[in-house]
């Protein structure tokens, strides 16, 4: 428990958090091991979860077979699904031994509820994380039309 409360803490979304506000939400959410090519979701869309990997690597692609993403331990995936519908079919696959913890919109809605400070320090990280991402994008596309 320990180890994964550290690596729980560490991660950007709930690095602020206390041990005991880390156990609160380690308690209430869960963790899915998939073996290699074992898929986590295969052509639907993600809704409602947001995955943080653990440890192993996961290859996001689209109905076309686009890599969306390429991830390894540390890297999260499915923030925005917390907020939003998402309607893009998407597999999402791990290409080794892959464990991840799963943080569900259930779970940051009875955390709104029960602990209210906890669930904004979670929303305040999220949000700087998808500004800056917007922020990087921005850029990009800039450079795009020069």
């Amino acid at each position: 428990m320990a180890e994964k409360n550290k690596q729980i803490r560490d991660n950007p979304i709930f690095h602020n958090l206390s041990k005991k506000e880390a156990e609160y939400i380690i308690k209430n959410s869960s963790l899915q091991t998939l073996a290699a090519e074992q898929y986590f979701l295969k052509e639907k869309p993600l809704n409602d979860t947001l995955a943080i990997i653990l440890k192993g690597h996961i290859i996001i692609t689209n109905d076309e077979k686009k890599i969306l993403a390429d991830l390894n331990e540390t890297d999260f995936f499915g923030e925005i699904s917390l907020f939003i519908s998402n309607t893009e079919n998407l597999c999402i696959q791990a290409k080794t031994i892959t464990e991840l913890f799963i943080f569900s919109k259930k779970t940051l809605q009875n955390t709104l509820k029960a602990k209210p400070g906890l669930a904004t320090k979670i929303l305040k990280n999220i949000s700087k994380i998808l500004a800056e991402r917007l922020r990087i994008t921005n850029n990009q596309l800039q450079e795009l039309q020069k």
